[in-house]
């Protein structure tokens, strides 16, 4: 089948069962698969030979508001609530945290969070080592923060006045 063939296929074959529906889609391994996160399933899906490679059920929780990042190494998938959702508070008055997932198997592996202000934006380093969030609970002044990319443990923060989110 050429490759013409191969996206025909593709395009038929890939999705849900009925009544799921694609939430997300992220393009990894430099560019040869595609993961589609529905509500309650993760599938990864070869591009190339249009075979769908894995599908399981995931605890991916979809926040409203939330932006989702992929790791540099296409392994782990990070949720942040959007910055304009007013305080991102929880239940308790917690601010949400940023949550990271662990995309072979969809469960929670890690979450990001600081004690009064809310992540409002996070951003993977190149070599996936670190990561850099953006807190903040006025217009004009940001909170930023260091974590690892491996333990997600907390590294240090500072907090830089006059700037914040418009």
């Amino acid at each position: 089948m050429g490759q013409s063939g191969n996206v025909m296929s593709f395009r038929q074959r890939i999705g849900f069962d009925e009544g799921e529906l694609v939430q997300q889609v992220r393009v990894i391994d430099n560019r040869a698969k595609v993961v589609l996160i529905g509500r309650q399933n993760l599938q990864v899906w070869d591009i190339t030979t249009a075979r769908l490679l894995s599908s399981q059920l995931h605890e991916i929780k979809k926040r409203g508001d939330e932006d989702f990042l992929l790791s540099p190494d296409g392994k782990r998938l990070m949720g942040v609530r959007n910055r304009f959702v007013p305080l991102n508070l929880t239940k308790d008055d917690r601010p949400d945290p940023a949550l990271i997932y662990d995309l072979s198997t969809g469960k929670l592996v890690g979450t990001l969070q600081r004690p009064a202000m809310p992540i409002r934006s996070a951003e993977w380093s190149a070599n996936g080592e670190t990561i850099v969030s953006f807190s903040n609970t006025s217009q004009k002044e940001t909170e930023i923060s260091f974590w690892s990319g491996s333990n997600f443990a907390w590294r240090s923060s500072f907090t830089v006045r006059g700037y914040g989110w418009h």
